[in-house]
């Protein structure tokens, strides 16, 4: 096969490395909120864009920093998120960013797409499991 630089464009995982915005999940509905979340995630960089309610879902939120740097520590963080340990955070993934030609799915879960999710497993950090 020919690996020109061509086709290093196909593959997803290069998103990684430029998305600035996060994903929060199972935020109790009393701690979602921009004023309790930017007193968590600023501590790791700026925030542009904090999207309380995110994708219709009342414990879900989406935090956008300004540089990838930021989202990386923020997401690399071993801090329970609002001292909770079921918050989790995970890269946020646009819909347009799928090289495939499939169509996206709303919502963090995909619709049984194998390479989907196991991109989608390679990309996920579980925020806080120490003890």
């Amino acid at each position: 096969p020919n690996f020109s630089s061509q086709d290093k464009n196909i593959f997803p995982k290069r998103n990684h490395y430029v998305n600035t915005k996060l994903e929060v999940r199972k935020i109790p509905r009393d701690l979602n909120n921009i004023t309790k979340l930017n007193e968590h995630f600023s501590k790791f960089g700026t925030i542009v864009n904090i999207q309380v309610v995110f994708g219709g879902d009342p414990e879900a939120a989406l935090i956008q920093y300004t540089k990838n740097e930021e989202a990386r520590r923020a997401i690399s963080s071993t801090e329970a998120v609002l001292n909770n340990r079921f918050i989790r955070v995970y890269w946020h993934r646009e819909p347009s960013t799928n090289s495939m030609g499939q169509e996206q799915t709303s919502g963090s879960q995909g619709a049984g797409s194998a390479p989907g999710q196991g991109l989608q497993h390679s990309n996920m950090h579980k925020v806080g499991l120490k003890s």
